[in-house]
């Protein structure tokens, strides 16, 4: 039996064993850090340990007991509320407003440290669900938790005696939840990891030789997205015939080629791995079902909805693309051409031989060879180099004296080794189009084409302006529920930041929140409330 007492400043554990142990481990851990690992020596099947309230982590502590095998025999969860919260200061200077009249007002916070925050203001209607789950209870509570949790926003309404016992009956509930002590003493390695997608997508593939079916180890394996601001990877597979590419900064969709070498010119093929998990929640979703007194407001909703499609539907509709880094892989190149500057040569030979002095062209058993002068070791590669055309890599440097020299807008060149992820160029020669228009050379036959949907666009959220007479007294309907969202609020310190937005049309009390995160990690969560009425004539 495993016991906790809280009292004061202080945890006591009491242990109680009919087993005879010599002794027992004790294991304590929050958000995978690990705060105590102790042998406690049994006495009388009695054994006891003592840890200040400031040793454990906010939030769920585990609280984990072995025995002298190394086996978990008992386990108790302890919930350690923040010592201190990150109040935010909203000055508003009234809270009852007409429609179509600006809301303004300042937000700051009492801490010094910097806070990542989001704010939506919307509509009270029928559906607001209230104890619902923000910020605070999925990071402080749910995310160790398994199972339904009725009403989390409970357990963090205030700090008070019934709160704080309510928590610790949570807790006596659950243990054992949130991972299997076989699977982490088992050595073999889970094949059921995911890996989490921080940088980018994720593609991985397979590839084996067309013939065979066998996995190829060590080839080199492209990427591309071509256009004008191509984005292009480069991976070898492993051992086993995998690679896994982390796709950077690729929005929307994109026509993506992926292409592979070998030594010793094996026919390479590609199968690319579903990125979604093929295990699902065993949770059952409750069945669907609105009551009939809803039927008001869901029809009020629906006349919302399908006049903002009609009125607004170019306002609501629009995505912005993120501007990025249009600077190639390779960095500035050390030498480019801009072939409009040169008398024009009616094949890609002539300009290659004529404009290129970094670039030898030589002909070897009835085919070309591109050959790169390496400026540090001042001598042509032996090797030849990655060839691209608006991104698209070109494996036959054949094919690029057949391209139309007119089509060309430039030509860079890397005069020196290039290292992607163990893949080694010895130079790059990498050609642009007028308006990245690759289209018009066909694909390696061995390439395999792909229609990537990237990250989506992100959509702009349209919030209209009643400044003017005029706009005011538009005739245009503006039944919005959602007043105002706003994703991205950064504070810095104590310095205030001044919000403002207009009401809608549709009257009623409004509920804002906001949640966000500190610097240090602490989950922010408050609400405030405004009323709008009719306007007055």
């Amino acid at each position: 039996m495993l016991r906790l007492d809280a009292k004061g400043e202080e945890v006591s554990i009491r242990i109680h064993t009919d087993v005879k142990e010599p002794y027992l481990y004790l294991f304590i851990h929050n958000r995978q850090h690990i705060l105590k690992v102790e042998t406690l020596k049994v006495e009388n099947n009695k054994a006891t340990f003592n840890i200040a309230q400031t040793d454990f982590g906010t939030g769920i502590n585990h609280i984990t007991l072995f025995n002298s095998s190394g086996k978990p025999v008992a386990e108790r969860l302890y919930f350690c509320y923040p010592e201190e919260t990150t109040a935010l200061s909203i000055n508003m200077s009234q809270k009852r407003f007409s429609s179509r009249e600006k809301v303004a007002f300042s937000l700051s916070s009492s801490e010094n440290e910097s806070t990542q925050l989001s704010m939506a203001v919307f509509h009270n209607d029928p559906f607001k669900i209230d104890n619902q789950p923000d910020i605070r209870s999925y990071l402080l509570l749910l995310s160790d938790l398994k199972g339904y949790i009725e009403m989390p926003q409970y357990y963090f309404s205030e700090k008070s005696e019934n709160v704080i016992l309510a928590m610790d009956n949570l807790m006596l509930t659950q243990g054992w939840r949130r991972f299997n002590w076989d699977n982490v003493f088992n050595k073999s390695s889970n094949t059921n990891l995911l890996i989490p997608e921080y940088e980018g997508q994720l593609v991985e593939t397979f590839v084996y030789d067309k013939e065979t079916g066998f996995p190829i180890e060590w080839a080199e394996c492209y990427l591309s997205f071509p256009g004008k601001d191509f984005r292009f990877f480069a991976l070898r597979t492993d051992r086993k015939g995998y690679t896994k590419f982390v796709t950077r900064k690729i929005e929307g969709q994109r026509r993506a080629f992926l292409i592979g070498k070998t030594n010793d010119e094996k026919t390479l093929a590609f199968k690319i791995l579903s990125p979604y998990s093929e295990k699902y929640s065993e949770n059952i979703l409750p069945f669907f079902s609105l009551s009939e007194k809803y039927r008001a407001e869901l029809e009020v909703r629906s006349l919302s909805m399908q006049s903002q499609n009609i009125y607004l539907e170019d306002n609501i509709h629009k995505l912005t693309q993120k501007v990025f880094d249009t600077i190639p892989f390779y960095g500035e190149p050390d030498v480019s051409y801009l072939l409009d500057d040169y008398t024009r040569f009616p094949t890609m030979e002539e300009v290659m031989r004529e404009y290129v002095p970094k670039v030898a062209v030589r002909k070897s058993k009835g085919k070309f060879r591109f050959k790169v002068f390496d400026e540090m070791t001042e001598e042509f590669s032996k090797t030849e180099p990655l060839i691209l055309l608006d991104g698209m890599p070109i494996l036959d440097a054949d094919e690029v004296m057949k391209f139309d020299p007119f089509k060309i807008k430039s030509l860079e060149v890397v005069s020196r080794r290039f290292i992607m992820n163990w893949v080694n160029f010895r130079g790059i020669v990498s050609y642009k189009t007028y308006d990245g228009d690759y289209t018009w050379k066909t694909p390696n036959p061995d390439a395999l084409a792909l229609n990537f949907e990237g990250l989506q666009l992100e959509r702009t959220f349209y919030s209209p302006a009643y400044e003017t007479q005029k706009q005011q007294a538009s005739r245009l309907p503006d039944f919005r529920t959602l007043l105002h969202w706003e994703p991205n609020i950064t504070l810095t310190g104590k310095q205030k930041q001044n919000i403002s937005f207009y009401t809608s049309d549709r009257k009623g009390n409004y509920t804002g929140v906001i949640q966000g995160i500190t610097s240090e990690g602490v989950p922010i969560y408050q609400t405030f409330e405004l009323t709008v009425n009719e306007k007055e004539n």
